[in-house]
């Protein structure tokens, strides 16, 4: 594992390369108590896999200083509490 960051949270990568020449990369990031982002990477360098990590670290989520939890339901929330779902 090799340790690293997604905006403002802590991840442990773990790194392989696939027998196609892909290289992938994916960590799992506690964003609080109760919820987990897992992050799967495919790329063909090292470099591009980079650039996708700083892609996430953009974003709101995962950019941002306010709690997760904070912004209300998300998108698996509102699914599991809806008519939707038997």
């Amino acid at each position: 594992m090799v340790a690293g960051k997604v905006g403002r949270f802590d991840a442990n990568w773990t790194k392989y390369a696939g027998e196609d020449g892909l290289m992938r990369q994916e960590t799992i990031v506690a964003l609080d108590n109760l919820r987990k982002v897992h992050i799967w990477i495919e790329a063909r360098s090292e470099d591009e896999i980079e650039k996708l990590i700083e892609c996430f670290a953009r974003m709101p989520l995962f950019a941002g200083d306010e709690n997760p939890s904070s912004a209300g339901p998300g998108v698996v929330d509102e699914y599991l509490h809806s008519e939707s779902n038997p």
